[in-house]
């Protein structure tokens, strides 16, 4: 017996999902369904002594999530004004990048109708500016105009329940409170002069590492509540330092690192995006998903000579 090794290669989009619909925001990209109708390819189970495993070869996906959400319970902090007066600001739920976090932060605090009040007692009048570093990863919020002491909380408790904006502004959850700013900044052309940044980096991915699922993964296990569990995981990867709004680009440049063994027929293939955590992704609607993915078999084949062999054998009891 000899092992004869074939290859084929599939490529999938998520505008082929069954599940993908234009006509709405219902299709998400984190939980998709394939239907092939080709049971001649995808079945795997029909032949004696077939090895069959899966290897994805490049994989894209728009990298563009809900990051800041009231689900996450990363969305409010609050102001406190002059010591004695909490304000409440909501960040409406959305996939955030650096740039447009600081402009609704901005657009928040200086609102002409729920905007902080200067001393001037007018909503929206102390003229803040949220300003982003590139260089040091950091966010600066400071005031121009009408001063009143003023800090922010990161770490808020509102309404009995706890609010977490520590990663998104660049604080600790032992140090959440900015400092106190008593003094209006100075700047120009709306940058700060002498910006005090928050003391972190900030960190707006919900996730370091990405879990492509599948129903045909039989092969990833990890470690749950003290046991170690099977998981329907077909490979992870850990998230570059991108942006909302980009690409996310996968190349297998080792296919032995991501090369899984699979037992099923898989006409019907199941991909779904998670956290490590085992929860969906939120993407956004209409990002899009494509990857390329090979199916290598082993099939134990006869040898010429053994199959004349075999025929011979036939012969001599054919002729008894």
């Amino acid at each position: 017996m000899s092992v004869k090794t074939t290859k084929q290669f599939f490529s999938i989009s998520s505008t082929d999902a069954s599940n993908y619909t234009a006509a709405n925001d219902s299709f998400n990209i984190n939980n998709m369904n394939f239907n092939f109708n080709n049971t001649s390819l995808t079945n795997i189970q029909t032949s004696h002594g077939q090895k069959c495993t899966f290897n994805p070869v490049n994989m894209s996906i728009d990298w563009d999530y809900i990051n800041i959400s009231e689900e996450l319970k990363n969305n409010k902090f609050t102001v406190i004004r002059n010591i004695n007066t909490t304000i409440t600001f909501t960040i409406p739920d959305d996939s955030y990048n650096a740039i447009n976090l600081c402009s609704t932060i901005q657009g928040l605090l200086n609102n002409g109708q729920s905007g902080v009040q200067g001393a001037n007692n007018t909503a929206g009048s102390m003229a803040f500016i949220v300003q982003y570093d590139a260089v040091s990863n950091r966010i600066s919020i400071m005031y121009t105009a009408q001063p009143v002491p003023i800090q922010i909380q990161t770490y808020p408790v509102i309404n009995g329940v706890q609010y977490d904006m520590t990663r998104i502004l660049g604080t600790r959850r032992s140090d959440s409170l900015s400092k106190n700013q008593t003094v209006a900044a100075t700047a120009t052309n709306g940058v700060l002069t002498n910006p005090v940044y928050f003391p972190f980096s900030i960190d707006l991915k919900i996730a370091d590492v990405v879990r492509i699922h599948s129903n045909v993964a039989k092969r990833f296990f990890e470690l749950k509540n003290n046991r170690l569990t099977q998981n329907s995981v077909l490979f992870e990867l850990v998230v570059p330092n991108i942006s909302n709004g980009t690409t996310l680009v996968f190349e297998n440049f080792n296919s032995d690192n991501y090369k899984q063994e699979v037992y099923s027929n898989f006409d019907n293939l199941i991909i779904e995006i998670k956290t490590k955590d085992g929860k969906l992704l939120p993407f956004k609607a209409n990002c899009q998903f494509n990857m390329t993915f090979t199916i290598e078999r082993e099939v134990e084949e006869i040898k010429p000579e053994d199959r004349l062999k075999n025929l011979q054998n036939f012969n001599q009891l054919s002729s008894v």
